[in-house]
């Protein structure tokens, strides 16, 4: 990409960025300061209803106080500097040199896209367990996340091109000593997906159903203390049971009996949360008859009035279907699957949010679990067609897969402005143009290439 290209694809340096919102954001920021606010208004005479009255009125100043300083007054900014990058916002101010920089990524959060930004400190400190894995889900697992929401004036490809590119020419030039002013050359960072081993079911299930016993036990407390169902607890209690079973126990060890106890271990959150209910309102009872008649007359006063609990078994019933056929995935069913996946001139699309996965081969015959290697290909390697959010056609330079002995039978060849690419024709014709994010190439054994991931905007 000659230098013309690069600049019209990147912000210049130093940029400062001051925070707005669209129309639809401040109307949404009114809609929810007037709706907090109406709720914390309403009469309430017990102790639980002025606990929830104050919840809302602290949220309602929280949302105003956060519209006023980002939407109103644009206090909040982003900096890019020779340096590194400044994010400021109503929580705090975020510091990061570009040498730091390890990964940058795009996300979705409640339907918002994000900016992401890892360092190397924090892939060093990085812990793989359930406290990481609820962080990660709620965008906490990067060291810096760009609301692009609430910096609407900002192109979301020109602003992750030039983070990206700006790191690795930092980074590299650091690398090489300050004096190094040569271009950008590609780099592809190749990881290796090994097939899971063979996990322990038993273990897995026993501490699923200890996971669904504690989130029960905590979630009856709460019914009965605040007299309000937070329906959010066994919600997290299946994150929970979820991580420590699949710790333990990979879907390729699945059977009937495995994925039955997993369901069960989901639904049973709310049987526990009733038990725990009817014991305390019947201490009197525990004392003259023991524990066990006592947990055994509340199970069977429960199953016996199902119209009693009505929607907590709908409740477990929806919990057990999650949790019995989490990861479920067959032949047969892929291809039930493929019938309402698109395609374009042959191939099968995957279409996520912000993200495309092409599929080389049969979708019915991808097998996730089968040792993979994972190609990622930097910014601006490849060339892209597109009509608006349509991707029309794909190309990855030659020299990618002669240097990595990557198969890719299936695409031709194409020559593209003096250089010879791999064309993935998805049936449509445009100016091939720069590719601004990563690519990811999915890799079998045979490093023959099934699936190619595209980041969309």
């Amino acid at each position: 990409m000659n230098q013309t290209q690069q600049s019209q694809e990147r912000y210049e340096i130093p940029l400062i960025m001051r925070s707005s919102y669209k129309i639809k954001m401040h109307i949404l920021f009114v809609f929810l300061i007037l709706l907090f606010f109406s709720v914390s208004f309403i009469p309430a005479e017990n102790l639980p209803g002025m606990f929830v009255k104050l919840f809302f009125f602290s949220a309602g100043l929280f949302f105003l106080y956060g519209w006023v300083y980002m939407g109103i007054l644009k206090k909040g900014s982003l900096e890019l500097t020779e340096e590194g990058m400044i994010l400021r916002t109503i929580f705090n101010i975020k510091r990061i040199k570009w040498i730091d920089v390890a990964e940058v990524k795009k996300y979705y959060l409640q339907g918002n896209l994000y900016i992401g930004v890892i360092t190397n400190q924090k892939l060093i400190l990085h812990k793989d367990n359930f406290l990481t894995s609820l962080s990660i889900a709620f965008g906490g697992g990067y060291s810096l996340s760009v609301p692009l929401a609430s910096f609407s004036k900002i192109e979301p490809k020109k602003l992750y091109v030039t983070i990206a590119t700006e790191a690795q020419e930092k980074s590299r030039k650091n690398e090489n000593g300050e004096g190094a002013d040569r271009e950008v050359q590609q780099e592809v960072k190749e990881i290796k997906v090994e097939k899971p081993l063979p996990g322990n079911p038993k273990k897995a299930i026993s501490l699923a159903f200890l996971t669904a016993l504690l989130a029960g036990i905590i979630y009856g407390l709460c019914i009965y203390l605040l007299n309000i169902n937070f329906l959010i607890i066994p919600i997290l209690g299946m994150m929970g049971i979820m991580y420590v079973f699949f710790k333990h126990c990979q879907t390729s060890d699945f059977n009937f009996i495995i994925r039955l106890g997993l369901g069960l271990a989901c639904a049973m959150q709310f049987l526990i949360a009733l038990l725990v209910i009817l014991i305390i309102l019947n201490l009197d009872f525990l004392k003259g008859n023991g524990v066990l008649r006592t947990i055994l007359e509340c199970a069977i006063y429960i199953i016996s009035n199902p119209s009693e609990f009505f929607s907590y078994y709908i409740y477990a019933a929806i919990c057990f279907f999650y949790g019995a056929f989490q990861g479920y995935s067959s032949k047969t069913t892929r291809r039930l699957h493929n019938l309402f996946m698109r395609r374009q001139n042959g191939f099968t699309i995957k279409k996520e949010k912000g993200l495309r996965s092409i599929f080389l081969i049969d979708y019915a015959k991808y097998r996730e679990n089968e040792d993979k290697s994972i190609l990622t290909i930097v910014p601006n390697t490849c060339l892209i067609e597109k009509e608006k959010n349509y991707i029309l056609a794909f190309y990855i330079p030659e020299k990618v897969a002669l240097d990595h002995k990557v198969n890719m039978t299936r695409l031709e060849r194409a020559f593209v402005k003096g250089e010879m690419y791999y064309k993935l024709d998805l049936g449509g014709r445009a100016e091939p143009q720069p590719y601004g994010y990563s690519c990811n190439l999915l890799l079998n054994k045979y490093r023959k290439v099934e699936l190619v991931q595209l980041e969309t905007e």
